[in-house]
């Protein structure tokens, strides 16, 4: 018999987690100014991360809200094998959406510069430029990683959903501190560093979640189910957003 675990151990495991991210996340900022200090390099990082931050956010944190309602409704009406067949189905049907949105991230990286990144001078515009297309991949690893989170939260799994940004943290200070050189000219090491953990954290969520089910690929079925989704999504997009 598969041990639950109790909302107050995972909660106190998360409170643990929290405060030691931010201890980590304190450690990496500092290394970081103790590295580049205030220049066009961490300047032009942290505009272009901001923008992925906004779009998790925004975008799929609603997505987030969706797939813990659709799974658990379906949890409810016919138990694990059928919550996981809505899940596949609602990943099967964003992740195209999410493949477009990273494209157009790509393509249109300069003008969406200006937005995040307005008065700087063309030099550290093209090291904005190159941020915002190397982050271009963050949308589509993070909504894998999102509905397999929607699966955790159901199971009271708070430890690891809670590590998103500790794997950012501890990822960016083994970068800096073992792979970047005194004469780094641009913000690669930390690009790479902030890809790496998102990919490191969704192959966690999902090995987490082989217990309970698996999501898959399948053939999108653009069925009422994907409707009601939309129809939850816009509203919390534009309060996530806000």
């Amino acid at each position: 018999m598969r041990k639950t675990p109790t909302l107050f151990r995972s909660f106190s495991i998360l409170v643990v987690i929290t405060l030691l991210e931010k201890v980590i996340a304190f450690v990496f900022e500092a290394i970081i100014a103790a590295k580049y200090g205030a220049n066009s390099i961490t300047d032009t990082y942290f505009s272009a991360a901001e923008l992925f931050t906004l779009i998790d956010t925004a975008f799929l944190g609603s997505l987030a809200v969706i797939a813990i309602n659709r799974y658990a409704y379906h949890y409810n009406q016919g138990g694990e094998k059928a919550a996981f067949s809505a899940l596949s189905n609602i990943l099967s049907c964003y992740m195209p959406l999410m493949l477009i949105i990273s494209g157009l991230i790509f393509i249109f990286a300069k003008p969406i510069s200006l937005l995040v990144a307005p008065g700087y001078d063309s030099e550290t515009r093209l090291l904005v430029v190159r941020c915002i297309k190397q982050l271009s991949v963050i949308p589509v690893i993070v909504c894998l990683t999102t509905i397999e989170l929607s699966v955790l939260r159901q199971k009271k799994r708070f430890e690891i959903t809670g590590l998103k940004s500790l794997f950012i943290s501890v990822v960016g200070i083994i970068g800096l501190l073992f792979v970047s050189k005194s004469d780094d000219k641009n913000a690669d090491v930390l690009v790479y560093a902030y890809i790496i953990s998102n990919l490191l954290y969704c192959a966690l969520s999902s090995f987490n979640i082989r217990k309970y089910g698996k999501l898959r690929l399948v053939k999108p079925s653009f069925n009422e189910e994907i409707k009601t989704t939309l129809r939850m999504a816009l509203p919390l997009m534009g309060s996530y957003g806000i």
